[in-house]
């Protein structure tokens, strides 16, 4: 069965910031030829694309949240070979950095 040949890390993420994540790489004990595809575990409502601020290419991850995308994002990974199946995920944190964030009051409002 294909594998990653080391676990993956879920990534921290703050908005306004690019980050790259590449992937561990992928094994096969047959040897099997693999591919490796990526969907967000978002629910039914996402289709399982991937947010709009995460893009998949060359097994690398690219990742450059806005402060509109604070959250957590489960990323579902599938490794196919011509029999086997594996899957496994990683998250994505999304944080505020601290810049471009609502305002908030530090004290109570007095009438």
């Amino acid at each position: 069965m294909p594998s990653f040949s080391s676990g993956l890390a879920d990534q921290n993420c703050n908005a306004g910031m690019t980050y790259t994540y590449p992937l561990p790489a992928v094994s096969d004990p047959e040897g099997s030829a693999c591919t490796v595809t990526a969907s967000y575990n978002g629910g039914k409502s996402t289709g399982g694309q991937l947010p709009s601020f995460v893009t998949f290419s060359a097994n690398t991850f690219t990742i450059t949240p806005a402060v509109g995308d604070i959250g957590s994002y489960q990323i579902d990974l599938d490794i196919l070979d011509e029999i086997n199946d594996y899957t496994n995920f990683f998250k994505i944190n999304v944080v505020s950095s601290g810049a471009n964030t609502a305002p908030t009051f530090s004290a109570a409002l007095i009438d």
